[in-house]
């Protein structure tokens, strides 16, 4: 069993680098996704990297549901995300200058759904990300709300620890649900 944060980041990458068909990935996705988003208006997305499962399906699956659609925006000066409507399906960039003014702007609370990115989840739900802590800390206070957003983490099946514990911090976040191309998981929460 690997307990150390940074070897199971080079794991999870490890075992992701060599996936085929990520388009495949990518459609069935949508259908694991797809009865969870039906029921949400809002939901926020993320910027899929070439290491990440591709969400132009989904996205696309949004829009023809006429669902609000938020992406983060990140400023290199603080960890805190804020969320910006998508307008006329352009996603752009994640980290903008301190200056750039946000259009649409709706509090992480007000969401219904995050879809998270991420390099491994375990079977409780732990989420392992980049270690950038963003999520983290712009979610920080969601234990302490009656009604707040579901937490989908999504990635590729191989990315499922199941036989792996992944390291909690007091600060981590962990997920309601994880979606691949294989399954949707609900977690237990307690």
């Amino acid at each position: 069993m690997t307990n150390n944060k940074s070897m199971l980041r080079q794991l999870a990458k490890k075992l992701c680098n060599n996936l085929q068909n990520k388009a495949y990935a990518a459609n069935m996705l949508l259908e694991n996704l797809s009865a969870i988003l039906s029921n949400y208006d809002k939901i926020a997305i993320y910027h899929a990297n070439e290491n990440e499962i591709n969400l132009s399906t989904t996205i696309n699956y949004l829009v023809a549901k006429n669902k609000s659609i938020y992406q983060p925006i990140a400023y290199k000066s603080n960890k805190l995300m804020r969320f910006e409507l998508v307008k006329n399906d352009q996603f752009s960039q994640i980290f903008y200058p301190d200056e750039y003014l946000i259009n649409n702007e709706i509090a992480w609370q007000d969401l219904d759904v995050i879809l998270m990115p991420l390099l491994a989840v375990d079977k409780y739900g732990h989420r392992l990300g980049k270690g950038g802590g963003y999520y983290d800390c712009t979610l920080s206070g969601i234990k302490k709300l009656k009604k707040r957003p579901i937490l989908i983490g999504v990635g590729f099946d191989c990315q499922l620890f199941l036989n792996e514990t992944i390291p909690v911090e007091e600060w981590d976040i962990d997920l309601d649900y994880f979606a691949s191309e294989l399954r949707l998981i609900k977690f237990v929460t307690t």
